[in-house]
């Protein structure tokens, strides 16, 4: 017969290895391996993990139990009630130990306090648990409890994400899909007063193509949300990614940002065929490369003014000069804040803001903004 320390050794091995191995690993099975490797370990016929719910009631969270039914007597146990009073329960707490017998409680403390116990149960020919079991059940119980604490963490940090995201959609269908539906209504209320004090057709049909190139816009601003939500991996492109910035730094300002693009002089109405026309282009004009640093600069600039600036308005037009080897972008960052601060002028953000620049060949300039308010940024670089 193998020996006991052995046994508990092995099974304390065999736990905690795919923890170690596999991080991501579903926390369910993981509290079933706790409860088959116990059970193996212990010559017991079942073994069970209880932990409290809802109301204060304990119920079985887990379980491995050897008979001829198998897994079919271990699904039995699955939500079966703790037994234990309160009493034997604030004796585990305290770390007293229970009487000893066919059954053996083991507590699963994280920093003193009890936040589960796994229940070791033999059959009635075999020998009862001894003060030694007790030891080695208790050394194995340990990592049991730090496995349910890395399990808590690992729970608290996905809900922490999922608010996060939950977040995110709620700032991006607000500040983009949501935004533009009603500037839309708003231009169509505009245009229906325009139309009954007796509007031009042709005026009439201009209004009415804009009010249809800004629903264009939105439903392109919500399906982009969609496809982010399936493919979180998907690349996006520069359009995207420049209005996403604008979203994101919005909480940090206290305004929206405003968000315009040029292409060889001419500005690109939002929703427009030709803005449909630039998001396809864009990735193509632009590398890869470049879009980031392009984006991680209007970041740079806009976390530079939330924090700095005091701020009310600041716009940011992206402008696109020809094309390959001869073509240029420039990105223009405009502030109405407290201007140019000469302790920030040598900033680790302004800094990297010229080393972008400097590495595609570029430039970059800051100073202070129109009639000497604010601030303005230039950033240029060759398209190749």
């Amino acid at each position: 017969m193998q020996d006991p320390l052995q046994q508990w050794f092995d099974a304390i091995y065999l736990f905690t290895k795919p923890l170690v191995e596999d991080p991501d690993d579903d926390d369910g099975e993981a509290l079933t391996l706790f409860a088959q490797q116990a059970l193996a370990a212990s010559n017991s016929k079942s073994a069970a993990v209880f932990m409290p719910t809802v109301g204060g009631v304990w119920l079985c969270e887990a379980a491995a139990a050897f008979s001829d039914e198998g897994g079919a007597a271990a699904s039995a146990l699955i939500g079966a009630a703790f037994d234990l009073g309160e009493a034997q329960r604030r004796l585990l707490t305290e770390g007293e130990t229970l009487p000893l017998g066919p059954q053996l409680f083991v507590p699963l403390k994280i920093q003193g306090a009890l936040q589960g116990c796994l229940v070791l149960e033999r059959a009635e020919q075999d020998l009862p648990f001894t003060s030694s079991d007790r030891q080695l059940a208790m050394a194995y119980g340990r990592q049991g409890a730090l496995a349910l604490d890395l399990i808590g963490s690992r729970q608290a940090h996905d809900l922490a994400v999922l608010f996060e995201e939950r977040d995110r959609i709620s700032r991006d269908l607000h500040d983009l899909g949501i935004q533009h539906l009603f500037a839309t209504g708003m231009l169509l209320q505009k245009l229906k007063a325009e139309v009954d004090a007796g509007l031009s057709p042709r005026k009439t049909k201009n209004g009415l193509q804009e009010a249809m190139e800004r629903l264009d816009e939105a439903v392109h601003q919500i399906r982009n949300i969609v496809y982010r939500l399936r493919d979180e991996d998907a690349s996006v492109g520069l359009v995207d990614a420049v209005e996403r910035e604008a979203t994101v730094a919005r909480s940090n300002l206290g305004f929206a940002p405003t968000i315009t693009f040029e292409v060889d002089e001419v500005q690109i109405r939002p929703g427009s065929q030709e803005m449909q026309q630039l998001r396809t282009r864009a990735p193509e004009l632009v590398n890869e490369s470049l879009s980031e640093d392009v984006v991680a600069v209007i970041r740079e600039s806009l976390t530079n003014i939330a924090r700095h600036a005091g701020a009310h308005s600041a716009q940011v037009k992206v402008s696109l000069f020809g094309a390959g080897p001869t073509g240029e972008i420039e990105v223009l960052i405009v502030d109405d804040g407290a201007g140019v601060d000469p302790s920030q002028s040598r900033s680790s953000g302004i800094a990297n803001m010229q080393r972008r620049a400097t590495n595609h060949g570029g430039s970059f300039a800051v100073g202070a903004g129109p009639r000497g308010r604010g601030t303005s940024l230039v950033w240029r670089s060759p398209l190749e």
